[in-house]
């Protein structure tokens, strides 16, 4: 796609591995100095298609950078109650200072029935839920809870899960949020099989 150039960089700063996805997506890593003066800075990049508006990025000193991701225990359908496993990981370069929070808003046919994990705390308020954490997440360390649903049939045919974590001190929100589709097949009824008396259920497909 033709050269691509990085405008003047500001002292301290050093740019690698460039990328251009196209005439106007590119990729690159900075690499910061301890020396490199704190604040908003900008560069300019030329590709083939031109050069770009001024690209606005902020050096700050290291923080604690949250990562969530929500995902869901096995299959779900509609009738049952299923679960997601939320796990919260430090991708900053110093530990959280303060309580993590994770929120959920519940998408339509499921109902909070519960949560567990180790420090954690949940309420719910209808759909919304609110989950904290007061223990000290150390860089690249994890924490993580089970949130248990109930998936109604007006969850059927599949639902979109979106949960969202912060803490103060944050300053990388891109990570800070996930979402996830999540598919319920609608199940009309029951068999049982096993020895006579067993009583044992299975679901199935409509």
């Amino acid at each position: 796609m033709g050269t691509t150039s990085i405008g003047a960089l500001p002292a301290g700063i050093t740019i690698r591995d460039v990328a251009v996805i196209s005439f106007t997506r590119a990729t690159a890593t900075f690499d910061v100095a301890s020396t490199a003066t704190l604040g908003n800075r900008d560069i300019n990049v030329t590709t083939a298609g031109g050069t770009s508006d001024a690209v606005i990025f902020t050096v700050a000193n290291p923080f604690p950078d949250l990562e969530i991701v929500g995902a869901r225990n096995g299959a779900f359908a509609a009738g049952f109650d299923e679960s997601y496993s939320i796990t919260v990981r430090n991708r900053g370069g110093t530990q959280t200072t303060s309580a993590i929070n994770v929120t959920d808003t519940l998408p339509g046919g499921f109902t909070f029935v519960s949560a567990a994990g180790a420090g954690w705390s949940c309420t719910a308020a209808g759909s919304n839920i609110s989950c904290i954490n007061g223990s000290v997440l150390a860089p690249d360390a994890a924490t993580n809870f089970n949130l248990t649903v109930a998936v109604g049939s007006n969850a059927a045919p599949g639902v979109t899960h979106t949960v969202a974590v912060s803490t103060p001190g944050d300053l990388s929100l891109s990570n800070n949020t996930h979402t996830e589709n999540t598919p319920v097949p609608f199940v009309s009824c029951c068999r049982t099989t096993g020895r006579p008396g067993a009583g044992h259920r299975y679901p199935f497909p409509s």
